[in-house]
């Protein structure tokens, strides 16, 4: 099995309050590979950030990182992760990055459940809700604990060169978006980002959905101000979570709007399934928790998404072809 170096190119925004100017020292390289010669493979996954009080995981987030782990071992390297947020329950961090309470959730609902020895490679992460209520500057500040950790800004976007060509993340702090009165703002950068790219695929990173069947349901901010430039600028996926359930929606574009939101619990509503464009539900679950694989293939052609339950079970595979090609 061929492994590729990537160069993350990262792109770090200030704007106005969406993110604390604090400089964060980060990885030029790591070792990126794909589930075969010539592919890119990364794990999804979301809401995962166990429990305030001791012993501050939860059964299916152990489940779930299993199944993480056995799925790496099979693939016979530690695929990167992108976290969709909500990183730390329920009210995200206690204190500032030196605090014992916020050192003792960093090791007891990351560090020893998604361990560096079979969990090694890079995680890219966004805010979610419940981040917001803790201490974000912690939540930006672990980079200097653990070189996996990579959240440099509430908004950032990097560039991973691999077996399957060059492939863009644009990370996006939706809390602002469409909490904090900042859609202007987001448009503007999210635009800025899109239209100077020049990567084989790219993918947009949000915690909350554009659409979702789930109990919180599609948010309209995102449908008139994202949905758009996904579009417009041939974004394969939009990659969330806040829901707790694994979903696929395909709305009739070129872009695929997928769910991973169940990594330390899950949810079977259904509530917002009448909300949806007619027959762009593909699939909703999430029983047992899970994680999505995603994987690109050498080509630059097409992404295989599959949803891992915690039980180890493949629930749902999809294809979708890549509007770059």
């Amino acid at each position: 099995m061929n492994s590729a170096f990537a160069f993350a190119l990262y792109t770090i925004l200030c704007f106005f309050a969406l993110s604390p100017a604090l400089p964060i020292s980060l990885p030029s390289q790591q070792n990126v590979r794909g589930a075969n010669s010539g592919s890119f493979t990364f794990f999804l996954l979301g809401d995962w950030g166990g429990q305030t009080d001791a012993p501050y995981t939860t059964k299916i987030q152990l489940d779930v990182a299993k199944q993480m782990i056995k799925k790496a071992g099979s693939l016979g390297f530690a695929p990167i992760v992108i976290s969709v947020g909500d990183n730390f329950y329920k009210h995200g961090l206690p204190g500032d990055i030196s605090s014992d309470d916020t050192q003792t959730r960093f090791t007891e609902t990351f560090q020893k459940v998604y361990p560096g020895d079979s969990l090694g490679n890079d995680w890219y992460l966004v805010p979610g809700n419940h981040d917001y209520e803790g201490n974000l500057d912690a939540l930006l500040a672990y980079h200097n604990y653990d070189s996996r950790w990579n959240f440099p800004s509430l908004n950032y976007t990097f560039t991973l060169d691999t077996d399957a060509g060059s492939v863009q993340f644009v990370m996006i702090d939706t809390i602002k978006w469409c909490d904090q009165g900042f859609a202007d703002q987001s448009i503007a950068w999210v635009e800025g980002v899109l239209a100077s790219s020049t990567a084989d695929w790219i993918f947009a990173v949000g915690h909350y959905p554009v659409y979702s069947a789930g109990h919180n349901g599609p948010y309209s901010d995102l449908i008139s101000g994202l949905k758009p430039l996904l579009e417009k600028y041939n974004v394969i996926a939009y990659l969330s979570g806040h829901d707790h359930v694994m979903q696929h929606i395909d709305v009739g574009s070129s872009v695929q709007y997928i769910g991973s939101g169940s990594g330390m619990e899950y949810s079977t509503s259904t509530k917002h399934e009448k909300d949806l464009p007619s027959g762009s539900l593909k699939y909703l679950g999430g029983k047992n928790g899970g994680f999505g694989v995603v994987t690109l293939d050498g080509s630059a052609q097409s992404m295989q998404v599959d949803f891992i339950n915690g039980k180890g079970n493949t629930k749902y595979t999809m294809t979708a072809s890549n509007p770059k090609a």
